[in-house]
């Protein structure tokens, strides 16, 4: 299940893409959550996180998704909390920093918070 949750992550990435290929990486991503040279790039890091897991949890997924939901964030979940949880990630996988940063908020996410089995 992990690696499919991972393999589909990838690929929803890969094709939201932008056409040159290059987007924002995860080593972009992990340079801007953990420098923390200036409040600009810790707010982008921090914006980001929050932006991508918006996009998977809004009121408008339900409509534009299939139904399988692949973790299950809890309510009360600090954007902070979420930040640090995907800036460990990093840190913990850096063989998968060369991916789109989306696709690294998204395996952080899914792996801190699975869904319980039905």
């Amino acid at each position: 299940m992990r690696k499919l949750v991972f393999a589909v992550s990838i690929a929803t990435a890969i094709s939201a893409s932008p056409a040159s290929g290059q987007g924002y990486t995860g080593n972009s991503l992990f340079e801007d959550c953990i420098a923390e040279i200036s409040i600009f790039t810790d707010m982008f890091c921090l914006g980001f996180v929050v932006g991508v897991i918006s996009a998977y949890t809004g009121p408008y997924v339900s409509l534009l998704s299939a139904p399988t939901t692949l973790f299950c964030l809890p309510e009360n979940v600090s954007h902070g909390q979420a930040k640090d949880i995907v800036k460990k990630y990093m840190t913990d996988h850096p063989d998968r920093r060369q991916f789109p940063g989306e696709s690294l908020v998204f395996g952080a996410i899914v792996e801190a918070f699975p869904c319980p089995p039905k």
